[in-house]
This record gives C-alpha cells, sequence and structure tokens, in this order.
C-alpha cells in the first residue's frame, strides 16, 4: 500500500500578510500534472508546478499514486520546509469523464477516493480543452477560433473551438500516422463547410516539435483529404505547461470569486468552472467533505345650476276661514296611541327570519350485475408524430492493402475469396480473391529450401483507423500453423475510418408507437363519446383498440436524423342509456332506505363490462348514493313562530339529524327585542346537506 502524502488544512497566519494557498490537478487519460496557485493583489497566480507523473489507466489504484507523487513535487518546489500545505483542490478533467454536464458515476467514485486518501477538500472542476481555451481568449485578447488537439501516448483528443467555445471534442486512438489520426478526428465532426486554419497541439509530458513537424509536412488541401480548409493552416506547439496554467487561473478566478478570495465581477464568458456553491456540482454532490390615489384624481368641476326662471301666473285668493280651538292633550294623547299601534302592526307584521340547517348525510352502497340494452360505436383515427433520433452508428471506410501469403508446406494450397486473417492485435481482413501458392521446394541441401509465395489484396472486416496497420505486420492465416501458412503485409495498410451519425433506436421506435398510440386512443374515445346521444354514455372498460396499419420512415440501425411514425388505430365499445341505467338503480336502492330518510338524486356509478352478446350486454355496477334526512320544514315553522333565537335553537338541537343551525333576522332589531316573526309564512327554512 503506498504511502500517500498527508495534506491538512494550511492554517492562515495571524498577521495581515496571510493567504491561502490551493492545488490545480490536471488528470489526463495517461498522466496527471499538479500547480500550487493562490491570490496576490487580487489575481489568480501560479506559485509552483509539480513535475508530470505517468499511470496507467488500466489500474485505477496507479492514479492516487501519480497524484501523491505530483502534489508532493509541487509542494517541495513551493516551500522546501513543507510548512505550507495546501488542503483545498480543483480538477482538471478529460472531456470524455462528463456525461450532462455532471461526473460520470465511475470517475466520480475514483475522484471520492484519490480525495479522501488524500486529504483534500475539492471546491470545484474544469474540463481541460475549455479551461485552455478561456485561458487563450485572456492570453490573446480575442477569442480563438482554432482545431485544439491534446496529445497522450494511445490517443489523442480533437476539440473544435470557434470564437472562444468548444464546440465538440472527440477521442481517437494512436496510430503510427499522426496525421490520419488527426484527420480521423476531424472526420467525426461530420460536415463542416470551413475548418479553422489554426490547429493548436498541446501535451503535459513532452516536446511537440517532432509532431509539429510531421503536421506541417501533411498536404492538407490536397483533393484526397476533402478536409474544407480555406488556407494551409498554421500549427503552433502549446507550451507543456500551458493546460496547468490555464486550470490554475482560468478556472481559478472563477473559484476565488466564488469562495470569497476575489470580489465577484461581471463575466462575459460561459464560465468553465462547476464551483462548489453552484450546480451542476458541489462538493457534498462529488461527496467530498465538508397605485395612483384618488387624491391624484382631479376633481370634476360641474359649473353651476342656472336657477329656473318661472313664467308669472295669475294670484288666486284663497278664502279666509278660522278652525276652532281644541284642547292640545286629547290630540297627543290620540297621536301617541296611532304612533304605538303603528309601531306594534310593524313589529308585528314586518319582520322575517331565515333558518339554515345542515344536516348528516348517510352512505348507501351497492354492488349488482344488471342487464343493459347496449348498441356497439365504432371509429377509425389515423396521425403521424415525428421525433428526434437518439441512437447512433458507427460509420466509415474499411482500411486495404496487400499480404504476401507464404507456403511452408511440401504441397501447393489454393484459398478462396473471403479467407480471414488476423493481426497480433485481434484485427481481421479477408481476401478479396483467390490466391493459389505453391509448394515450398528445394533439394537435399538444407540452404536450397525455397517456400512458396503469393500475394492478394486484403480488406478489413470492419471500418475505422484502427485497421490502417504499419508494414510488416505478421498475420495468422485461418486456423492454420505459422509453421506452415503464414501472411505478412510489405506495405502499410490505409483508408480506414470512423465516424458516429445519427442513427434509429429500439427504443426511439417504442417510444415514438406509446407517444402516439396513446394520443390516438384519447382521440378516438373523444370522437367515440362525440357519436353519442344525450342521454347515452360508453362503458370505459369495453373500450377496445386495434392497430390496423403502423408506417416508419426508417428501420433500426439506419441513419436518420429524426423518425415519423404513422398509425392508424380502430377502436370500438359499448353504449348504454343512462335513464335505463338509474332507473334499474334506483329500483334497487328504494326497498334498502331506511325509514325518515330520502334518496339524494345525483348518485355516483362505477360500471364494468362482464359478459356482452348481440344487444344484450351485462355489466357489474357499484354504485354510491347519498341519503338525507326528511325534515318536515313546515312542522319547524310552527315550533319556532314567536320564538326567541335561544328557545329557537333548543327546538332545533333537540331533533334528529341536524348538525348546524344558523339564523338570520331582517329587520335588524336590538337584541331585546329579537323574536321570529308571528306569521309563520315569515319564516323559511333551507335545509343543506353534510356528508
Amino acid at each position: 500500500m503506498p504511502n500517500f502524502m498527508n495534506l491538512p488544512f494550511f492554517k492562515k497566519k495571524s498577521s495581515a500578510e496571510s493567504r491561502e494557498y490551493l492545488f490545480a490537478l490536471e488528470i489526463g487519460h495517461e498522466a496527471v500534472k499538479t500547480a500550487i496557485w493562490s491570490v496576490v493583489n487580487k489575481k489568480t497566480q501560479v506559485l509552483s508546478i509539480g513535475d508530470p507523473v505517468l499511470w496507467d489507466e488500466s489500474k485505477p489504484d496507479e492514479l492516487i499514486t501519480a497524484c501523491d507523487k505530483s502534489l508532493s513535487d509541487a509542494t517541495t518546489k513551493f516551500d522546501s520546509t513543507g510548512q505550507t500545505q495546501p488542503q483545498k483542490i480543483i480538477l482538471g478533467l478529460p472531456s470524455d469523464w462528463i456525461v450532462s454536464d455532471k461526473i460520470s458515476s465511475e470517475k466520480l467514485k475514483s475522484l471520492k477516493e484519490i480525495t479522501h486518501k488524500l486529504s483534500l477538500t475539492a471546491i470545484g472542476f474544469v474540463v481541460t480543452p475549455q479551461a485552455i481555451v478561456r485561458h487563450l481568449h485572456h492570453v490573446e485578447g480575442v477569442p480563438p477560433t482554432a482545431i485544439l488537439i491534446g496529445f497522450g501516448q494511445s490517443q489523442l483528443e480533437v476539440t473544435l473551438v470557434r470564437l472562444g467555445r468548444a464546440e465538440a471534442t472527440h477521442q481517437v486512438k494512436r496510430s503510427s500516422n499522426i496525421a490520419e489520426d488527426v484527420i480521423e478526428g476531424l472526420y467525426r465532426f461530420g460536415r463542416i463547410d470551413m475548418l479553422p486554419s489554426r490547429i493548436l497541439i498541446y501535451d503535459v509530458t513532452k516536446d511537440l516539435e517532432d509532431i509539429r513537424q510531421q503536421l506541417l509536412a501533411y498536404p492538407w488541401q490536397a483533393p484526397q483529404t476533402k478536409l474544407s480548409f480555406l488556407h494551409f493552416p498554421k500549427i503552433e506547439a502549446l507550451p507543456s505547461d500551458f493546460s496547468i496554467k490555464a486550470i490554475s487561473l482560468s478556472g481559478g478566478s472563477e473559484v476565488a470569486q466564488a469562495i470569497g478570495l476575489i470580489p465577484p465581477e461581471p463575466i462575459a464568458e460561459t464560465p468553465v468552472i462547476a464551483p462548489a456553491s453552484t450546480d451542476p456540482v458541489s462538493p457534498e454532490d462529488l461527496g467530498f467533505t465538508s397605485d395612483v390615489s384618488a387624491s391624484s384624481v382631479p376633481e370634476t368641476v360641474v359649473p353651476p345650476e342656472k336657477p329656473r326662471v318661472f313664467k308669472s301666473r295669475p294670484k288666486f285668493q284663497i278664502p279666509k276661514f278660522s278652525l276652532p280651538k281644541i284642547p292640545l292633550l286629547p290630540v297627543f294623547i290620540i297621536v301617541f296611541f296611532i304612533a304605538l299601534l303603528g309601531l306594534f302592526v310593524a313589529y308585528w307584521f314586518l319582520p322575517r327570519a331565515s333558518v339554515d340547517l345542515i344536516v348528516k348525510t348517510q352512505n348507501l352502497n351497492l354492488e349488482i350485475d344488471l342487464p343493459l340494452s347496449t348498441q356497439t360505436v365504432e371509429e377509425t383515427v389515423t396521425a403521424d408524430q415525428e421525433k428526434s433520433t437518439t441512437g447512433t452508428k458507427l460509420i466509415g471506410d474499411k482500411a486495404t492493402g496487400e499480404v504476401s501469403v507464404i507456403n511452408g508446406t511440401s504441397s501447393s494450397k489454393k484459398f478462396p475469396a473471403g479467407t480471414i486473417i488476423t493481426s497480433p492485435a485481434g484485427l481481421k481482413f479477408s481476401f478479396d480473391s483467390e490466391v493459389s501458392i505453391a509448394s515450398a521446394s528445394g533439394t537435399a541441401d538444407p540452404n536450397s529450401y525455397q517456400p512458396g509465395k503469393a500475394n492478394v489484396k486484403v480488406t478489413a472486416t470492419g471500418i475505422g483507423s484502427d485497421s490502417n496497420l504499419s508494414a510488416g505486420t505478421q498475420f495468422q492465416l485461418g486456423s492454420y500453423s505459422s509453421l506452415d501458412f503464414i501472411s505478412r503485409n510489405d506495405t502499410a495498410f490505409t483508408g480506414g475510418s470512423s465516424r458516429q451519425v445519427a442513427a434509429v433506436s429500439k427504443e426511439d421506435l417504442s417510444s415514438l408507437k406509446s407517444q402516439l398510440l396513446d394520443s390516438l386512443k384519447s382521440q378516438s374515445k373523444d370522437k367515440l363519446v362525440s357519436k353519442l346521444s344525450d342521454t347515452q354514455k360508453l362503458i370505459d372498460s369495453s373500450v377496445t383498440t386495434l392497430i390496423s396499419s403502423e408506417n416508419y420512415s426508417a428501420k433500426v440501425d439506419e441513419t436518420a436524423d429524426k423518425i415519423k411514425l404513422t398509425l392508424t388505430l380502430k377502436s370500438h365499445a359499448l353504449s348504454y342509456d343512462q335513464t335505463e341505467l338509474n332507473d334499474q338503480i334506483l329500483s334497487e336502492f328504494t326497498p334498502k332506505i331506511p325509514e325518515g330518510y330520502k334518496l339524494l338524486p345525483d348518485f355516483q356509478t362505477e360500471l364494468n363490462l362482464k359478459t356482452s352478446k348481440d344487444d344484450k350486454t351485462t355489466v357489474s355496477v357499484k354504485a354510491n348514493a347519498l341519503l338525507s334526512p326528511v325534515i318536515d320544514t313546515a312542522v319547524l315553522v310552527k315550533l319556532l313562530v314567536g320564538k326567541t333565537p335561544q328557545k329557537a335553537l333548543s327546538v332545533l338541537e333537540s331533533q334528529p339529524n341536524i348538525q348546524e343551525v344558523s339564523f338570520t333576522f331582517t329587520p335588524k332589531l336590538p337584541e331585546f327585542l329579537r323574536t321570529f316573526p308571528r306569521i309563520s309564512d315569515h319564516i323559511s327554512v333551507a335545509v343543506r346537506t353534510q356528508p
């Protein structure tokens, strides 16, 4: 078990000059590289860079050891005393470690193990090619447009960059021909009208001048390459420390703002770092520690009305007469009694009262099989729907070449077209034509032995640049022993290429059919219902559908960006007359109604088809009805006449099945005068139910 470096949290110094130091870790498919960075004068600066350390991707444990070694080297270069040991770290990851803007679950497990064993706290991650693009923008002052290529020992990473944005990235396995590998990566971007005339290459482990010279020697604008370069591309090699500086400076500036080391500033570009406090990832997600008022409206000024002028009329003379003198006391008494009588009449005849009663209902359930007269309704609907395909398919060309077949036996041998030969790496090729090989010849002299030999054209059985084998490769011929027959290519195989294109998957067909079928079922049911009269209803359980035709625009594995389905659905169902059903249910309910209750009209029913023959159908019916207590409101009114509200409440609460009572009186009289009217017609009673 390797001895991992323990990196506790860096303790800040008590002086005003204290500063927080952080790690940056770039993880590649074959090597890791680290740096120590901090914020100096409100800007991120790289203070130390560790040596790159190689690791084998097939042995995950080597990744932890490589990270520990490079981090230790960066720490020693920065502070040989070992007193400065950062704890927080930002990660630079390959693009194929990211799925839907999140770290893949398999790689996430490895990152958790690294940070746990090295006592580190991850505060964000950055995709390495995107960090390089942003750092180029910062260094050059303009958004770059280029082809960015990262070289490893076994593969390369090709990124298409336009106006400072990484549009797509592809990984390509390396072969003996560097230029062909780059072309393979460019082909995988699909059809592009014009490729950037600038190629930037980088590698964290070695100088790239030799590779740059190979690429400069390649005829990029030759017709056979079929590449859309407007000019011969300018090829530049980035320094070996450019990528780790990009992660530290470009990614680190955003992290520094997120954790408060730098005041936040508006950023025009799309962020490339995923800080701990924002989506799509956080340390916890990664599993790491830790009105105009009325007064403002001018009033309308109404001019004063002019006084009306009346024409003068003839004056009439009122004859003068004299009234007899009447004593005032008797008049006052008479007026008083008349007023008193008027008040009494008003008190007796004018008041009105409303009584609101809430009664408790009971449920009555019924489950029974009933015969119904039914009719069959049918409908046919057709519709089409289109969706984007989600599958992919690898297409391209097969590598071709020529091999020499050597016969070491004493008999001649004929091999038919299609004979398979296999490379040491397991790649298979087939003979393009029949080939005959003479037997070995010679005399008693051992030096005169001469094996039979013949040449034949071969073609790879699969597409891709992996089959572009270099010259001198020895192949296994069928199942024959290599002591009897061998084959070898004297010249390199060429022409193999591959690229991913959109294709139709089984899931595309099934999901499209499911969506369209659901829509057609809903449409067909609506059309079935539209054919019914007001009293007719469908038996939902009787609705059946049948697909009469379905046509897809493409088959499984065919290349297509979109898939279209045209579907025809036939449906039929049974309908019944709601009035007939209600009459039957009512006849079944009536004997079950207890005394003192009545059946409320709107009962609920649920039908399920049992049997159907001709126009006679048997259905299973579940019905639920509400029973309301019978309240004789005329009797209640007689009991309430002339009662005070308190006595009326006592009378009503003594009645069975009454849950709540409320009164409303008009006009509103003082409480000591408030009583129910003496006239029964002035009292109204409303009964409401409560389940």
